[in-house]
């Protein structure tokens, strides 16, 4: 019994603990929240931005008197009353001339009282484009020409190309150009004059055009009579992809290359090696697990320059290590700190079934309790029973 009126106290306690707590916390919860959104986040000189304001009751009761404002604007709407549970958005635009602070904050009136909530502040920031583009031969010689693309402004830069009247695309766009980082493009040069036309998209939305310095190429073809050779290798890199090296040592560039795999039929076409480096080729056309691939370096009139083979490694069994994988939260309700309502009314419905295990506990040892005692004042009445039978059989037999 005692036990049992411990834990009784002590969920009792705890119990009241989580009912104090959770008055607490919804005392300071705030009843509304508010959000904000920006249509962007950089803006060009005079452009407009827009800026979305939603309220939400998060409480069981309504507010009314409800109005919005931000440092940036001033008040920028007004509600009369938002019930339980709803929402309301409210829109605003304006027009940036620099970097500006947004501070969303809402005023309104719950159970007779007024209280304030507000929101995080946000920066929108004046656009600032900057894009070089530099167009110089490799070194090594003037058998290739690169492009190299700078965002030297205070914003990203999206979907930036490069095209040139003679030699066409330079290569396959880049999606992003952080502040401060480059982009290089690189093609094969023949006789002719280049200058490179630069497009992007600022993250204003804003088309962005530049064209690059004019170069002047007077690069030859090699010598007919000059040997050509080259030197191809094959290796796996570290994810497993097969990946074909070609180098040319020589002292011109070897256009029009070709690496065939006979064996199964498979070619890929390289436009140049300039001289003295190599070139890398990804060769997503693997064979089987355990079989052999080669390879080999053919010019457009079927020379041969280079061949080279591998043995690729058996695949590993199906009880092999399993992929890496990063933390994932489990699904369904968690016990966050950070969310007090939550939380505590978490903490009194498992006080409540402490409090249900804990009575039916004691209930099952009161009965055994009362049981043993019926049992024992039995036997002590059959026990004074038959003392006072041997009392009288005493009594008659004298």
């Amino acid at each position: 019994m005692r036990r049992a009126a411990t834990l009784l106290l002590t969920a009792l306690s705890l119990l009241l603990t989580g009912l104090l707590a959770y008055a607490d916390a919804a005392q300071d919860a705030p009843a509304l929240i508010i959000t904000r959104d920006f249509s962007s986040r950089y803006a060009a000189y005079g452009d407009q931005i827009t800026l979305s304001y939603t309220v939400r009751n998060v409480s069981r009761q309504p507010a009314s008197g409800i109005v919005i404002s931000d440092s940036l604007l001033g008040e920028v709407g007004h509600v009369d009353l938002l019930a339980a549970g709803a929402s309301r958005t409210v829109v605003a635009r304006v027009r940036v001339t620099a970097d500006c602070v947004s501070a969303p904050q809402v005023r309104y009136t719950l159970d007779g009282g007024e209280h304030t909530a507000s929101a995080a502040a946000g920066t929108v920031s004046l656009e600032n484009v900057a894009l070089s583009a530099v167009l110089a031969f490799e070194a090594g010689g003037e058998q290739a020409v690169t492009l190299t693309v700078s965002n030297q402004g205070s914003a990203p830069l999206y979907d930036v190309k490069a095209v040139d009247d003679t030699l066409g695309d330079m290569g396959p766009a880049v999606e992003r150009l952080d502040p401060g980082e480059s982009a290089a493009f690189s093609r094969a040069a023949r006789p002719g004059r280049f200058q490179c036309t630069v497009t992007a998209v600022s993250s204003a939305g804003k088309d962005v055009l530049l064209r690059s310095n004019e170069l002047l190429s007077q690069a030859q073809a090699a010598p007919p009579d000059e040997p050509r050779s080259a030197v191809l290798t094959i290796a796996l890199d570290g994810d497993g992809q097969v990946v074909a090296t070609l180098y040319n040592p020589g002292q011109a560039t070897l256009r029009d290359v070709t690496l065939c795999d006979a064996a199964r039929g498979v070619e890929r076409p390289v436009s140049f090696v300039p001289a003295g480096s190599p070139t890398h080729v990804l060769w997503a056309a693997r064979p089987d697990d355990g079989d052999d691939l080669s390879l080999q370096a053919v010019l457009r009139d079927g020379t041969v320059l280079a061949e080279a083979s591998i043995s690729l490694p058996s695949a590993m069994p199906a009880d092999g290590p399993a992929e890496e994988t990063g933390f994932e939260a489990p699904d369904g309700a968690s016990l966050r700190m950070n969310e007090a309502q939550r939380t505590y009314r978490r903490m009194i419905g498992l006080t409540v079934l402490a409090l249900a295990a804990i009575l039916v506990v004691w209930r099952l040892t009161d009965r055994r309790r009362r049981r043993l005692e019926r049992r024992k004042r039995l036997r002590q009445r059959q026990e004074s029973r038959r003392k006072q039978q041997g009392k009288k059989n005493g009594e008659k037999t004298a």
